[in-house]
């Protein structure tokens, strides 16, 4: 069997990598990895995409340039990579994950070549981005779908999906949490060139998407919020959304500031997926907005404060705070965070986690493929009332 995994954003192939690694390890399967995104170079380590080459597995990259591309000009020219590339490899089945607006170039190709779609994290709410109607859409436009919560199971079903076409696995990112060896955040703070035996915060902060007229404003009454703090900063780049150029600017400025004296700040555009998650899990708090916050860090018990609206409608963990952009609710909140109390009454559950995830996902695509024909498969019926 013939699979193409389709990868626009550092965002989708973290989670995606260790599904990608367990599908490869079966000799039945062939896999592609398309990569297809701007500023490749600096977006993604070669060490995180090449760390298991098999001779089925083979990563496909193409670098989309540093120039920053308007969403209609940037869905165009995946759309056409894709049509040859599908023409040229003819999968049986794609993959994708998450609700990047990049990912809508895909369903027109799939469609133009019959190739059925598998999408993994779809019936999240997220109402502070438009994220939200870039995932449902793919909800109808994909089909079968990898469900991470009985929330989402429902809310696909609710979009129409019939059962069979859905899978309740958990979390791919959740699982990585559990699955990957992480290295000592020590280690890391070194090579930065920062305090290894300083305390230090982890932000990730990408703009709310439905709302960035007040952007400017809020970046300001941030960086006042967490200036005075005595800690040290990690803080990863924004993803390439409208506007993300103008946190960029700010946490520039925000670092030139605190860096004077003394190194007490780093700014990174990609960390890698281990790096990432191992000053995850020993940060003394982590910050911004990112489904990272919510998803993943609740496997490690650590505080968060969730910034603006961006993952409302998301199901949150007891290890959240949550704030909009006030001075001094974000102040508050920050230390209501770390108090030892607070941190003490966090749940050790993860709600987005379930065992065997990846394994699970293969499980229900064999399943599926056993006992239905392609055209069974890309025939959605519909829950509509007939004209």
């Amino acid at each position: 069997m013939k699979i193409s995994f389709i990868v626009t954003s550092r965002a989708d192939y973290s989670p995606l990598s260790s599904l990608i690694n367990k599908i490869s390890s079966i000799s039945s399967y062939y896999v592609n990895v398309f990569v297809l995104i701007n500023d490749l170079k600096n977006n993604f380590k070669k060490k995180d995409i090449f760390f298991n080459q098999r001779k089925n597995l083979k990563y496909k990259l193409f670098d989309l340039g540093k120039k920053k591309l308007k969403i209609t000009d940037h869905i165009t020219v995946i759309s056409q990579k894709l049509s040859k590339l599908f023409e040229r490899h003819k999968p049986d089945l794609i993959i994708i994950l998450g609700d990047r607006y990049e990912l809508l170039s895909i369903p027109s190709v799939s469609l133009e070549k019959s190739i059925p779609i598998l999408h993994i994290a779809g019936g999240h709410v997220t109402l502070g981005a438009f994220d939200d109607s870039i995932r449902h859409s793919l909800t109808k436009f994909c089909h079968l779908h990898i469900a991470s919560t009985f929330e989402n199971y429902k809310n696909i079903l609710s979009l129409g999906e019939q059962k069979w076409r859905i899978k309740l696995a958990g979390s791919l990112g959740a699982e990585n949490t559990k699955n990957l060896k992480l290295i000592s955040s020590k280690i890391i703070l070194k090579e930065n060139g920062l305090d290894s035996n300083k305390d230090f915060v982890l932000i990730t902060l990408h703009p709310t998407t439905n709302k960035n007229e007040n952007l400017e404003k809020d970046m300001k009454i941030f960086l006042r919020s967490i200036i005075k703090l005595n800690f040290q900063f990690v803080i990863t780049y924004p993803n390439q959304d409208p506007e993300s150029e103008v946190i960029i600017k700010y946490f520039k400025q925000f670092l030139s500031k605190i860096n004077s004296k003394k190194k007490r700040g780093i700014f990174v555009k990609n960390l890698g997926k281990i790096n990432y998650l191992s000053l995850m899990k020993n940060c003394k708090l982590m910050i911004g907005n990112s489904s990272s916050g919510i998803i993943e860090s609740p496997s490690f018990n650590i505080p968060v404060l969730n910034i603006g609206d961006r993952q409302k409608g998301r199901k949150m963990h007891s290890n959240i705070l949550n704030s909009s952009f006030n001075e001094l609710e974000i102040n508050k909140k920050i230390k209501k965070a770390i108090n030892k109390k607070f941190i003490s009454n966090i749940s050790n559950r993860n709600n987005y986690y379930r065992k065997n995830t990846s394994l699970n996902i293969i499980r229900f695509i064999e399943k599926v493929f056993s006992e239905r024909s392609i055209k069974e498969i890309i025939t959605k019926k519909s829950n509509l009332l007939y004209d």
